[in-house]
Formats: structure tokens, sequence, C-alpha cells
């Protein structure tokens, strides 16, 4: 297999079948991410290999509703480095994580980025200070990603150009309705059994959802401190995929936080582009349907403002 199959090939995966990962393909993904590339070849990065169960299993609790398959993963590798050696440390740890991740898809394993800098674990603390905290890594070393590592049960089919073309011709943006109605719910149940926390109104019964969309873009009836917004479901021909929020206006406490825009992919979804897919939708439909100038959308920490 070539790199470029190599790369179409690799999938996210997150269900795996809880055996170990033999050393010799274990050591084959760290050499792939020691090799990577740095700027200046300061190489900043130190990588943390688990494999005992238990402190998988706690590592599980590191991130809220997004590390669960570290429960039945054969390793975790945790990317931290020394900030002191580069300001680009986080550009080089990623390119680490990159050439990590196609190496075990080469091997035929599973693997899923988990991000960890800027993250929150289940218990309320950063994920950083969590898997520090778990692992005695000395405080002067920052995290930046996990890599869960396991045998898979079942490879995804690969991504190719052309299905993922007829695909985004098929998806759109909707109000709520009726017909999504079951695959809604559905999802609702998937954000719920990977401990994803959910506004209450996420599991209202069908009718009371489309009077509050309905209320949100009105400007009525709003909880205190929320400004009207249109919200809209990200449908293909057969399910839910996501649901977006665009927020007619900002406050000043939203603007950091939260931009116009606020979404979600299902669960079972992510890493596939959709959450991309359902953002380009959605600036068409704001310069078509909102008298928006501009619109905030944030990045990670930072925000990106596209003049409409």
């Amino acid at each position: 297999m070539d790199l470029l199959e190599t790369m179409q090939n690799r999938r996210s995966v997150r269900s795996y079948t809880g055996e170990k990962i033999a050393k010799e393909n274990l050591d084959k993904i760290l050499q792939a991410g020691l090799l990577s590339a740095s700027g200046r070849s300061r190489k900043p990065w130190e990588f943390v290999v688990v494999q005992e169960k238990e402190t998988l299993e706690k590592l599980s609790h590191c991130r809220v509703g997004a590390a669960k398959m570290l429960e039945n993963a054969g390793c975790a590798i945790l990317v931290f480095a020394n900030p002191e050696k580069t300001d680009v440390w986080v550009e080089d740890c990623s390119i680490a994580m990159s050439n990590m991740h196609l190496m075990a898809d080469s091997l035929g394993l599973g693997s899923c980025w988990i991000q960890g800098r800027l993250r929150e674990s289940e218990n309320g603390e950063s994920t950083e200070v969590y898997c520090r905290k778990l692992l005695n890594v000395p405080e002067e070393y920052v995290l930046e990603a996990i890599l869960s590592v396991g045998i898979l049960k079942e490879h995804p089919k690969a991504h190719t150009w052309r299905s993922w073309k007829r695909r985004r011709c098929i998806m759109k943006l909707i109000k709520p309705d009726k017909k999504y109605a079951d695959s809604y719910y559905r999802a609702v149940e998937g954000y719920k059994e990977n401990n994803i926390r959910l506004y209450e109104f996420f599991d209202m019964p069908f009718e009371k959802i489309v009077k509050y969309t309905d209320d949100m873009e009105k400007g009525e009836n709003l909880p205190k401190g929320w400004v009207p917004a249109t919200c809209l479901w990200f449908v293909d021909e057969q399910e839910f995929l996501g649901e977006i929020s665009i927020r007619h206006e900002i406050t000043e406490n939203l603007e950091k936080p939260g931009g116009h825009v606020g979404y979600g992919v299902r669960y079972d979804k992510w890493g596939q582009g959709i959450g991309t897919e359902m953002l380009r939708q959605a600036i068409f439909y704001i310069r078509e349907n909102l008298p928006l100038k501009k619109s905030c959308l944030p990045v990670k920490t930072t925000i990106m403002v596209l003049l409409l």
C-alpha cells in the first residue's frame, strides 16, 4: 500500500476488541512519531505509552464524552511536549500524532486522535492536569493529544472523493422535521451513552422542539442570557446528522466562547467531515436568510470573522 492509499484508507476507529498490541507493531508506531519533522529539528515531544488495563480505564475519563474508547484499547500514546524547546510545539506534536495515526492504520490497527490541549476531563479538571496527575508527568510538560490504538473489530470503508462528493450533494439544512425524529432521538441516546452533556431541550418531545425553535427564532420565552437564534437540523436522505444554531446577535459574553454559530454532530458520525460541510452550508444560509454583515465563528481559542 503506497502513502496516498494509506492516507485515503485511514479512518478514526473507536471500537476495539480489547486485545493487546504486539510489541513489534507498537515499536513501529512510536518510530513513526519519533521520525517526524519538527521546527529546527527541536523534537519537543515526549511519548507516554499506557498498556495496563486499569490505567486505560482511568484514562478513559480524561475527556468529557470523547475518550471512552480507551477502556477497550490495546494501548494509549500520550503526546506531551516541553514548550521551552520551541514555540511551535503544537505543530510539531501534531505532525508526530498524524504520522503515528497513519502508521497504525497501515499496520491494520484501529486508532483515534483524542485532543488533550484545551479540553476538560469528567471530574472538571483540564485533560492535561488529569493526565499529568494520573501518570506522574512533571509539570513542565504540556499535553497535546492522545492516540488510542486497538485491534479493530472491522475497518470502516475508506472515503473516496466520488462517494464524499455524492453524499455532500444530498446533505442539507432544514427546520426540525418529524420525518427525522426517530433518527434524532437515536442520536440523543448516543450522546447520553457517551456522557456528552446536553441542554435539556435536546430531549424534549418533538412538538416541544418545534415550539422551542420557533420561539428561539422570534426571540420569545428565551432563557436568561440567551439571544434569538435560528435552529436547524442537518440531514441526508435517510437520517439526522447534526444540528446547528445561528445566533442573530451576540453579546459580549458570547463573542469569545460562542460566536454566532454553535453546532453538534451526532456521536457515531464524528470524524467524517460532516461538521465541516454543515458549517459551509450554514455560511450560505446566513448570507441568504439573515441580516448579518459578518459572522464570528469560534475556532478553538480564537474567533474567525467572516465578512458576509
